[in-house]
């Protein structure tokens, strides 16, 4: 694979069923890198179903030559400070999750793992998320 496209992807998700977007992103209090309504279907999607509920999500991403580790922790710089607003819209019935998203082979200069540290799993408990990983093999 060329170094042309973003294989390392991690991102701090909010779903909700009730709780629409532009509501998430007034609680949140920033704007999201990604979102989705309900019933919409993400532009150019290969698969154009509807959204069964509700997504606000920030993300970071790399090429080949970030480990995922980087990446994640580019991330984490950016949602730690919204922790509070975080845990107020979990409270309202929303769903948190840190989606990490891996493309690995042989001649990967950083191999498949990650680690998370002590400040990323008091947070991640905190916002009550749970960590959904998706690596793939070319």
């Amino acid at each position: 694979m060329s170094d042309d496209r973003n294989v390392r992807v991690a991102a701090l998700v909010i779903i909700s069923d009730a709780v629409d977007v532009e509501a998430l992103t007034a609680a949140v209090g920033v704007p999201p890198d990604r979102s989705l309504g309900k019933g919409k279907v993400r532009p150019g999607s290969t698969l154009p179903f509807p959204a069964k509920e509700h997504s606000w999500e920030i993300r970071e991403s790399g090429r080949r030559s970030v480990a995922i580790s980087e990446v994640i922790e580019r991330l984490l710089c950016r949602a730690i400070p919204l922790r509070n607003a975080i845990m107020g819209v979990k409270k309202s019935g929303c769903e948190v999750k840190l989606k990490i998203i891996q493309w690995i082979s042989d001649d990967d200069p950083h191999g498949p793992g990650f680690s998370l540290d002590g400040n990323a799993l008091k947070f991640l408990a905190d916002v009550g998320a749970f960590v959904d990983v998706d690596q793939y093999l070319e």
